[in-house]
C-alpha cells in the first residue's frame, strides 16, 4: 500500500492545480471567439476591479484602426495597416506582449477612418486575413509564408458598382475545416469556400445582395449546417440567406421584412432555428425563424421594428453583435440612448441600464459576467449577466480612447483580456486572485 507523504501531496495538488488552470484556458481563434457566439467558457475571473483597472500586463501602440485580435496557443494574431499603402499582420506573445513574427504587403487605397477592421481566423494549419481593400492573404501558422492570397474585390468584380462598401471591407474569414468561407458579394456571386491549403474554390453560390459589414457564420438549422450572411439590398432592405455548408446551394431567404441603412452586426444565432437580427440608424431589430419543412425550408418572421408588428423592442446595436447568454440576450443599444439591455427571445426587454456605452462599444460574456468597453472614452466596465437587472460590479477606464473611436471587438484566453482603441492594444489580467 501506498504511503504519501505531506510534501508528496503537496506535489499532487499543486500539479493538478497547474492542469486545471490549463485546462480552463481556452483559445479565441477568429471572430466571436470560441463558439462563434460572443462567449468564452473560462472561469475563475474577477468579479471586481479597482479604480484604476485590472492589472495592465502589457500595452503596444497600433497604427490608426479597429482589427480584433485572434488567439490560439497562446499567440495573438491581429492586423494593422500604414497609412494608406500597406496592410500588416502581426504574430504577438500573449504573455509578453512582444512580437513574434510581422508580414506586410502592397495595398494601397484611400478610405474614411482608415485602418484595419477585421480578425483573423486561426487554426494548427493557417492564419486567414482579410484586409480593408479586400486583400485576402493565407498564412502557414508556423513558417509565416503565404500559401495563397485572393482579394475579394478584384476577382469578382461583376462591372458595376456593387464592390467595397464606403467604410471597407470589415467582414471577418470564417474556417470551418478545410473550407475557408468568405462573402464577396456582388451582382455575380454571395459566398465563396475556398479549400483552405490551396485556396481552390470549393463552391460558389449565387448572389445574395450586395456586400455589407458583416461576416459569414455557420449556423445549425435542423440538424442542416449551414452559411448565414446578412447582406444589402435595394432601397436599405437587408437580405439574409442561408446556404448550404456542402456545395452552396440556396437553403432560405429572408428579404423586405427588416431595413437599415447601413448594417454592420452579424444576426445571432440562438441555437433552434432562430436569428436575431439589430442595427442603428433608427433600424432597430427583428426575430425570424427557420425550419425545414419536409424537402423545403420556411422562414417565418417572429417580429420586425419595420412595418406591421406587434413586438417593437427598438433594440439599436450599431456595430456589435448581441449576444445569446442563458436563454437572454444582451446589446449594446446605445444608438437609442437605452445602453446595454437585456431582453428575452420574444423580444420583451427585461432591463436597460440607461448607463450609455457608446454605439461602438464592444462586449463579450464569460463566467456569468459582461465585459463592456465605452465606445467613446475607453472605459471597461463589469456587470453580471443576469436578467435580475442591470448590476454594475466595476468599472475603471482602461484606454485613453483617443478620437473617440474605442471600436475593435475585445476577445479572451487564459484570462487574458485583450481590449483596443483605435492607436494602442493592452493586455488586461482579469483573473481571480
Amino acid at each position: 500500500m501506498r504511503t504519501w507523504t505531506w510534501m508528496g501531496m503537496g506535489t499532487v495538488v499543486l500539479a493538478l492545480t497547474v492542469l486545471i488552470s490549463v485546462a480552463s484556458a481556452e483559445n479565441w481563434p477568429r471572430y466571436l471567439g470560441p463558439s462563434d457566439n460572443g462567449i468564452s467558457s473560462e472561469t475563475g475571473l474577477i468579479d471586481t476591479f479597482g479604480e484604476s483597472g485590472p492589472e495592465v500586463l502589457w500595452s503596444r501602440p497600433m497604427q490608426a484602426g479597429f482589427g480584433g485580435s485572434a488567439v490560439f496557443e497562446g499567440k495573438i494574431y491581429v492586423m494593422d495597416r500604414i497609412g494608406d499603402t500597406t496592410d500588416v499582420v502581426l504574430c504577438l506573445d500573449l504573455a509578453s506582449g512582444d512580437e513574434v513574427w510581422k508580414e506586410q504587403y502592397d495595398a494601397p487605397g484611400r478610405f474614411q477612418h482608415t485602418g484595419a477592421r477585421s480578425t483573423p481566423a486561426v487554426d494548427k494549419d493557417v492564419v486567414i486575413t482579410v484586409g480593408p481593400l479586400g486583400d485576402v492573404r493565407c498564412w502557414d501558422r508556423e513558417k509565416h509564408t503565404v500559401l495563397w492570397k485572393k482579394d475579394l474585390l478584384a476577382d469578382w468584380n461583376d462591372g458595376q458598382k456593387t464592390g467595397r462598401p464606403m467604410w471597407a471591407v470589415a467582414q471577418s474569414p470564417l474556417i470551418v475545416g478545410d473550407l475557408v468561407i468568405l462573402a464577396p458579394q456582388n451582382n455575380k456571386v454571395g459566398v465563396v469556400a475556398y479549400e483552405k491549403k490551396t485556396g481552390k474554390i470549393v463552391w460558389q453560390s449565387k448572389p445574395v445582395g450586395t456586400m455589407a459589414y458583416p461576416s459569414p457564420r455557420k449556423i445549425t438549422v435542423d440538424g442542416v449546417d449551414q452559411i448565414m450572411i446578412l447582406a444589402n439590398d435595394p432601397d436599405e432592405m437587408v437580405r439574409v440567406t442561408g446556404l448550404a455548408l456542402k456545395d452552396g446551394s440556396t437553403l432560405w431567404e429572408y428579404k423586405d421584412g427588416w431595413k437599415c441603412k447601413i448594417p454592420c452586426a452579424t444576426p445571432t444565432d440562438l441555437g433552434d432555428g432562430r436569428l436575431f437580427i439589430t442595427g442603428a440608424y433608427r433600424a432597430g431589430c427583428a426575430m425570424i425563424r427557420v425550419k425545414k419543412d419536409g424537402d423545403a425550408w420556411k422562414v417565418e418572421q417572429l417580429y420586425s421594428d419595420y412595418g406591421s408588428s406587434d413586438v417593437k423592442p427598438d433594440i439599436q446595436s450599431w456595430m456589435h453583435d448581441a449576444i445569446y447568454y442563458q436563454g437572454h440576450l444582451y446589446a449594446n443599444s446605445s444608438t437609442n440612448n437605452k445602453g446595454l439591455v437585456c431582453l428575452t427571445p420574444e423580444g420583451k426587454v427585461v432591463w436597460s441600464s440607461k448607463q450609455q456605452f457608446d454605439s461602438g462599444g464592444p462586449l463579450l460574456i464569460v463566467d456569468g459576467k459582461i465585459f463592456i468597453l465605452h465606445g467613446d472614452n475607453g472605459t471597461l466596465y463589469l456587470a453580471k449577466a443576469t436578467p435580475e437587472g442591470y448590476q454594475e460590479l466595476a468599472s475603471a477606464k482602461v484606454l485613453d480612447g483617443k478620437d473617440k473611436q474605442v471600436w475593435g471587438t475585445m476577445s479572451l484566453s487564459d484570462g487574458k483580456l485583450l481590449v483596443r482603441d483605435k492607436y494602442t492594444l493592452k493586455c488586461l489580467n482579469v483573473k481571480a486572485k
